[in-house]
């Protein structure tokens, strides 16, 4: 691999995992009003099945957890959306993040897991 391509590599992996602190100080009490609207009481039941299903991933990366809930959604007979903004809502208390699935990984399976199953 030539060391230009590789630089690129390193300065990527180094940008997406300098969002790890701000993403761990999300304080999850105060939600955005936009993320709130997807957290019905619908929704939240559809997130503790789709935690019950990414619990028994042994790997934890975006790659996985997306077709986790790609699998996850088909099964409930939803699109893939309906599944990942309640979920990034969730997570992240708001409607924009960086992708979900990527939020996950660096949130980290336990991490993950205790925002989803958080009581608002």
């Amino acid at each position: 691999m030539p060391l230009m391509d590789l630089n690129q590599d390193l300065c990527a992996e180094q940008s997406r995992f300098s969002r790890i602190p701000a993403l761990r100080r999300l304080n999850l009490e105060i939600l955005d009003e936009k993320a709130e609207k997807f957290l019905t009481p619908e929704n939240l039941e559809m997130l503790e099945k789709f935690a019950n299903v990414a619990q028994a991933q042994e790997a934890w990366d975006h790659e996985i957890l997306e077709q986790t809930a790609r699998d996850f959604a088909e099964a409930e007979d939803l699109k893939l959306g309906k599944v990942a903004q309640p979920l990034r809502a969730k997570l992240t208390g708001r409607t924009i993040s960086p992708s979900v699935f990527e939020v996950m990984e660096l949130l980290g399976k336990e991490e993950s897991l205790k925002r989803l199953r958080a009581v608002l």
